[in-house]
């Protein structure tokens, strides 16, 4: 029984860090940092689920699938981030974006409906925008010390995420 208990926890690690590596992979050409974002998200959404597909494929799936959406999402961040470069402007972008992912590989909505619908979760569930916001903070806080924190986090931040963003 611990031995059981030992496997699934090195297996659940094993395909945890390598969809942080597809990830990492992904975003190399920084233009692709939104669509493989959005991958992650439908792969840890499967997994929520008690799904377990082919890793590869299924991050593969959930690129090609939203890519333009989180292309577009991806852009909209940058043009409300940069002008100002402000926190504030930087956690609100986080926020909504984290939201909208969740949304963009649950639901078949255009963009803007999703951008409407995160804005919604992220004003009517203020305890999950906290959780949100407090796990956002301490990724950026332990990339910033620990560079390779990515490897491990990315997942696991977006598993959590999904989970509370339920709409």
């Amino acid at each position: 029984m611990l031995a059981s208990r030992a496997y699934t926890a090195a297996d659940r690690f094993t395909r945890v860090v390598a969809l942080n590596v597809l990830w990492l992979v992904a975003c190399v050409p920084l233009v692709t940092v939104g669509p493989a974002t959005a991958a992650v998200f439908g792969v840890v959404r499967d997994w929520n689920r008690g799904l377990e597909p082919p890793l590869a494929r299924s991050f593969l799936r959930y690129f090609r699938e939203n890519f333009r959406q989180a292309f577009l999402l991806q852009l909209m961040g940058l043009v409300l981030f940069l002008p100002t470069g402000t926190v504030v402007a930087a956690i609100l972008v986080a926020v909504i974006a984290s939201y909208a992912f969740t949304l963009m590989v649950g639901y078949d909505m255009s963009l803007p409906r999703i951008l409407a619908a995160s804005v919604r979760l992220a004003i009517g569930s203020p305890a999950a925008t906290a959780k949100t916001l407090a796990l956002l903070t301490l990724t950026a806080a332990l990339t910033f010390v620990f560079p390779a924190a990515p490897l491990l986090m990315t997942a696991v931040v977006a598993s959590s995420i999904q989970r509370w963003c339920r709409p």
